[in-house]
């Protein structure tokens, strides 16, 4: 599904991210874990063709295909989303409204009313906790840090990518939250086989959503790969003792 090679990226001149490699393969769900400052989320906005983050070296491969010179909004319709760390807000455009738009970027010939998107997804809504009142408020505009995080990944149940990058995802979600979801996100994983690369400082997430592997990335560089055991190295040992 992806596949890095020796990539290299930097933003303003300096180098960020160095030398990276792995591959991600159908189904599979990727943990992304490292310090503050480590080059994860530069990582996925790189994957995401953000234009601040420039390819110095290397290759992003998506279903076998370099994606390097293509638009973000290329990448998106191709089937690649990102749930970012940090989402912008957007006064007076509303979620339902934005949601809609995204389907009819990606299904540009069907016809699509927002009273059957309202119904369609509804049970999604509520499947994340949260009320039919979200989808006439404004994207992202008022919402807490935990509606935030419930706001993208309805957006991610919704719009059914091949490959999700999830950037802190965890953030700002209470136990009970968290645990909706973490259960929308296998449900998707296991009808969809959507692939996930999930970028965490914390464990939590991995009671919930269990990763195939995980990597550490310190200083831009993955500095070690293994099972869902590292995480426990990392709870008893740290960073830096791994």
């Amino acid at each position: 599904m992806l596949k890095i090679k020796n990539l290299t990226v930097a933003s303003e001149g300096k180098t960020i991210i160095q030398d990276i490699n792995f591959r991600l393969r159908p189904g599979e769900t990727h943990f992304l874990m490292g310090p503050n400052g480590a080059g994860k989320s530069t990582l996925g906005l790189a994957i995401m063709g953000h234009p601040n983050f420039k390819i110095k070296q290397g290759q992003v491969l998506f279903r076998k295909k370099n994606i390097a010179k293509h638009t973000t909004d290329q990448r998106a319709k191709m089937g690649i989303f990102l749930a970012f760390q940090q989402p912008t807000e957007f006064e007076g455009v509303k979620l339902l409204d934005f949601i809609k738009a995204g389907l009819g970027a990606l299904w540009p010939r069907r016809e699509l009313h927002t009273a059957s998107v309202r119904k369609n997804i509804a049970s999604t809504l509520q499947s994340l906790d949260m009320g039919q009142d979200f989808f006439d408020r404004s994207l992202n505009w008022g919402f807490s840090g935990g509606e935030k995080r419930k706001s993208e990944a309805l957006q991610l149940l919704t719009l059914k990518p091949k490959l999700a990058i999830l950037d802190e995802i965890d953030s700002g979600l209470d136990v009970d939250s968290l645990k909706a979801v973490a259960k929308a996100i296998v449900r998707l994983k296991k009808n969809s086989r959507t692939s996930f690369l999930v970028i965490t400082h914390h464990s939590r997430i991995a009671r919930f959503l269990k990763p195939d592997f995980v990597h550490i990335m310190v200083d831009g560089r993955i500095v070690k790969s293994g099972d869902k055991k590292l995480i426990k190295r990392i709870e008893q040992y740290g960073y830096k003792n791994i």
